[in-house]
């Protein structure tokens, strides 16, 4: 059987087993696809239009044999050159594996924002770096915001509390020597022996302090309790301008008897937030 390629009228031996493959056919010359059966044009080869070359058997046998699939599935017996069109679920699982990988990188962000002691440092150096340089800048702030501070009329005493027994109280005035407002001024006291340990220390933040017939009758959990007294802070220790003092007062129960100096100092304090 001879078929002709509809485009450009090339023609081709078919034998019998070829034309029951089932299979399309691609023009050798301009590579068109088409069906053999639909295009056959006799059991002889037909002349070809003017212009248009015509193979001889042989030609045409090794054309067919280099050209032409014989597989019966004609998704994957033919190459035209076109680019294969990915199926529904070829797409589907793309998206799906899209998808865990988004959530793989979401949640490992997030635990390491949120729990970043779950991560060694040098899985995120960057971050590491960032977060080292945004310490340091702030400890610089807090350095300057403490400079501004001053400590006036510090001083140290001993009482004899009813219940307790012998106390050291310390106590003094933070003034701030800055050019803006301040607040939450906290402060740290310590006491040392004759070779310059430490004792014993307190954090605490200023605003409170007890009178003298107070630190005498009250026992400890109470002076602890006014000491802490955050309406105390909260009125004397919020927005403190420039030029402004905070009373502070610290109480050591049962002081070694090895006491034998004692340092206070500010150890933080924070810009009021207009």
């Amino acid at each position: 059987m001879v078929i002709e390629c509809p485009k450009c009228h090339t023609t081709y031996r078919f034998t019998e087993e070829q034309e029951n493959s089932g299979a399309k056919v691609r023009c050798a010359v301009c590579e068109y696809v088409f069906e053999p059966a639909s295009n056959t044009v006799g059991d002889e080869v037909q002349e070809a239009p003017e212009g248009t070359p015509v193979k001889t058997d042989v030609e045409k046998d090794r054309a067919f044999e280099e050209k032409f699939s014989t597989e019966k599935d004609t998704k994957s017996s033919l190459d035209i050159g076109a680019t294969e069109i990915p199926s529904a679920k070829s797409n589907k699982t793309t998206v799906l594996l899209l998808t865990l990988i988004l959530l793989v990188l979401v949640a490992g962000f997030g635990t390491y924002f949120l729990a970043p002691q779950f991560f060694p440092s040098s899985l995120f150096p960057f971050i590491e770096s960032s977060e080292t340089q945004k310490q340091e800048e702030s400890a610089a702030v807090m350095q300057e915001r403490i400079k501004s501070i001053s400590l006036e009329d510090v001083r140290q005493y001993y009482v004899d509390n009813e219940k307790t027994g012998r106390i050291f109280v310390v106590e003094g005035r933070a003034l701030n020597n800055g050019e803006s407002a301040v607040e939450l001024i906290k402060v740290e006291a310590s006491l040392f022996d004759a070779q310059n340990t430490a004792l014993e220390t307190k954090s605490f933040l200023c605003g409170n302090t007890l009178s003298l017939f107070q630190l005498q009758m009250l026992g400890k959990e109470d002076i602890i309790s006014a000491l802490d007294d955050k309406a105390g802070i909260g009125s004397n220790n919020v927005n403190v301008r420039p030029g402004q003092q905070v009373p502070f007062m610290a109480v050591f129960f049962s002081p070694s008897d090895a006491v034998s100096e004692f340092a206070v100092r500010v150890i933080s304090v924070q810009d009021v937030n207009l």
